[in-house]
């Protein structure tokens, strides 16, 4: 008797998008990429990267559920102790999040524990939204687009609270990811942007 097979979310979530985006031939996309100057030490990868007519217009990270605190369910060795879903942030996602503000490039979070690998028309009609939604405020000038990837996109990880993903090792973590979960969890993370991102003269050299 063969045994199903078991598909990876980011596998899923990889071919719903790419049977979604053949309605329209100028988008592609790349897989594992890394052709974005993100880097700890070496070269980080996001999942996907969606191109328009060749242009990078956003990247989609596919995050299945041991990313996550879950209440009552035990992930990692953080455990939620109430009603909030937790994302279990690494020093790499928190530079990868930079990243995305730093370059004008929005990061798509698609979750398994919104979307389960079931919900494949659910999956498909939130990855179509964003996709198009993203291209659309690309056509914008410089200072709508950026206030609408702030909004919609910059200001959110997957999760409405974070923490560490590893909190017997805090030493492995920056001092500036111990600060930006704090702020994230006050619901000040437009105020460490400020402080912290927009004068980076990589952002200002956009």
């Amino acid at each position: 008797m063969n045994m199903p097979t078991y598909e990876r979310y980011e596998e899923l979530v990889f071919r719903l998008l790419s049977d979604a985006l053949l309605i329209d031939p100028l988008y592609t996309i790349e897989r594992q990429y890394s052709k974005h100057g993100c880097k700890n030490k070496s070269a980080l990868l996001f999942d996907f990267a969606v191109m328009y007519n060749g242009i990078l217009r956003c990247y989609i990270e596919a995050m299945e559920n041991p990313h996550f605190s879950i209440p009552n369910v035990r992930s990692n060795i953080f455990r939620a102790i109430d009603d909030k879903i937790t994302f279990l942030i690494t020093e790499n996602e928190f530079i990868k999040w930079k990243c995305q503000i730093l370059q004008g490039v929005p990061i798509i979070y698609v979750n398994e524990y919104q979307y389960d690998r079931s919900d494949k028309e659910g999956i498909t009609k939130f990855l179509i939204e964003h996709v198009s939604k993203i291209t659309n405020i690309t056509l914008m000038n410089n200072s709508s687009r950026e206030a609408l990837f702030l909004k919609e996109y910059y200001l959110k990880l997957p999760a409405t609270r974070i923490n560490i993903k590893e909190t017997i090792h805090p030493e492995k973590y920056s001092a500036e990811l111990l600060e930006f979960v704090q702020y994230y969890n006050n619901g000040k993370t437009h105020l460490w942007i400020k402080q912290n991102l927009l004068n980076d003269p990589e952002l200002n050299n956009r």
